[in-house]
């Protein structure tokens, strides 16, 4: 959905309120002054005398009323009905198009997923989620966040970022997310057992998937390799190694971490595919012109179809069945890389 139709929508929900509300206090102040001057009545009498008489609930006059009095009762009362109707109006009318509007808006939102291919799914949308979610939209990847808790829902994006309200323990909801033409899946559901049924579910659905998942017991680490996951990590360890090498080796911490993390940095740590008809296939590392088409980035490692990552690759490595590259470089180098191997 349009971002703007959305904030037209709450500039219109905005507006609406604050009509009904006005239209109320005028009719109260109009009844409150009324009262106030054509009775001998304080302004709290005057003021008691407007609510019974829009609300049309029948209790006792403060005092005896004039006929003067009761004119202006009968005007009040008429007005009172009319506002009151007039604002169920406008808020009978705000439900259903909020309604309407969550109903088009999630059709959108489904069919805009449908169309996908390519994307990560994140499971569960907490701490760890949202770093999650974060750091592959950084990378530039599509995300689809599945997370039941709408008070926990993530700021969506018309193009990378999509949010489907859902169990991810279920088959459909997981497939609403287009599963089958997903590049990989993280599951960060707060309960080990509730992740390890959906790496379950996920890799019964597409064999092929990647899935990652994090785990707090030591012991369901196992569980989740057994299930179908590629990885399994623990942010409490995963945390402790980083603390542990910031505080050990705190160059080779800012190293790792900033070209990778820090959005707005010059060099970043990635990995980039290598499609089969790319012209560095089957040819020796010293002979793909990988340096020289890329303007200088650095190859760290690559990973071959097999799955086996080599690291530092001497120059008469031969690269037939390399799957990625492990790339060091600034934007303008990866991208120039990117376009050598024909993305």
């Amino acid at each position: 959905m349009d971002p703007g139709i959305y904030q037209e929508f709450k500039r219109k929900v905005r507006n609406r309120i604050a009509a009904m509300v006005g239209l109320l206090a005028l009719v109260a102040a109009y009844g409150t002054a009324g009262f106030y001057y054509f009775e001998p009545m304080s302004l709290r009498d005057a003021f008691y005398m407007t609510i019974i008489s829009i609300t049309t609930v029948g209790y006792a006059e403060v005092i005896p009323l004039s006929d003067t009095g009761r004119m202006f009762a009968i005007s009040t009362i008429l007005l009172g009905v009319s506002s009151s109707g007039i604002a169920l109006g406008i808020l009978t009318n705000l439900v259903f198009e909020e309604t309407l509007f969550k109903i088009l808006r999630g059709k959108h939102m489904e069919k805009a997923i449908h169309n996908l291919n390519g994307h990560y799914i994140v499971c569960g949308y907490g701490t760890t989620g949202a770093s999650i979610t974060e750091e592959l939209l950084l990378q530039g990847e599509t995300v689809v966040v599945i997370e039941n808790n709408p008070a926990r829902a993530p700021h969506t994006n018309e193009r990378t970022c999509f949010h489907l309200e859902g169990d991810a323990r279920q088959d459909e909801t997981l497939e609403q997310a287009h599963l089958s033409g997903a590049k990989g899946l993280a599951t960060s559901l707060p309960e080990d057992a509730d992740n390890v049924f959906v790496v379950l579910t996920a890799r019964a659905l597409n064999p092929d998937l990647r899935i990652v998942s994090r785990y707090k017991d030591a012991d369901t680490q196992k569980k989740l390799l057994t299930a179908g996951a590629n990885h399994a990590i623990s942010p409490y360890q995963m945390g402790g190694q980083r603390l542990a090498l910031a505080a050990a080796n705190p160059i080779l911490m800012e190293f790792i971490d900033k070209p990778i993390r820090q959005k707005g940095m010059l060099i970043h740590f990635v990995q980039v595919d290598v499609p089969e008809m790319a012209p560095i296939i089957g040819k020796a590392l010293k002979n793909s012109l990988i340096r020289e088409q890329s303007m200088g980035a650095l190859l760290v490692g690559l990973v071959q179809k097999n799955g086996e990552t080599v690291f530092n690759p001497g120059p008469d490595f031969r690269l037939d069945s390399v799957q990625q590259l492990l790339i060091l470089g600034d934007d303008e180098q990866i991208k120039s890389l990117r376009l050598y191997l024909g993305h």
